[in-house]
């Protein structure tokens, strides 16, 4: 029994040490967003690069606005957008340029003010669809999306789990008379 725990234990451990190192040299990270103000509902998922720093470049996204598909556009493409995202939010997930893509052709770029010159209070969201106005307030926020290696290493994990109570529940219990 003691072989089969070994052969179990190394790989698991193995694969845990290889994702720790693949994960901190990995680029890529892949977060949901959902945005919703007045006419505006939209979701998908932003491709990013991650820079360092909590600081991503948004260099793809999926989804849909108020139904209709969504297509990033480059940077300074429309309201001079630098498609930077901030997670942890340092003051907001966006700067003052934001991010921009087109839908049902229609430009749209969604930032952050941090004076809220448009919307009465510091600290909100916005979204633009006219170049210099006009702004709508709109709520914003992105989640990461776990990577399949994250899933793999808990199923692994519940596995053992299970293997291990299995194994203790099967153990004969000695008795003092």
């Amino acid at each position: 029994m003691k072989t089969f725990s070994a052969y179990l234990l190394g790989p698991v451990l193995g694969l845990a040490m290889a994702n720790a190192a693949v994960g901190s040299a990995r680029a890529s990270v892949l977060f949901n967003f959902t945005e919703s103000g007045a006419g505006i509902s939209a979701s998908g998922v932003l491709t990013t690069t991650n820079n360092g720093g909590g600081n991503y470049t948004i260099n793809g996204i999926t989804g849909t606005l108020n139904g209709n598909a969504i297509t990033l556009l480059a940077p300074n493409a429309y309201q001079g957008n630098d498609n930077l995202l901030f997670v942890p939010a340092s003051p907001g997930l966006l700067d003052f340029a934001g991010f921009s893509y087109v839908s049902n052709a229609v430009d749209y770029n969604v930032f952050y003010s941090p004076t809220g010159s448009f919307c009465g209070s510091p600290g909100c969201y916005g979204s633009s669809i006219v170049a210099a106005g006009p702004d709508t307030p709109i709520q914003f926020s992105v989640s990461a999306v776990p990577e399949p290696s994250t899933w793999a290493m808990m199923i692994l994990g519940f596995a053992g789990v299970g293997f291990m109570a299995y194994r203790r529940k099967s153990r004969p219990v000695l008795m003092a008379a």
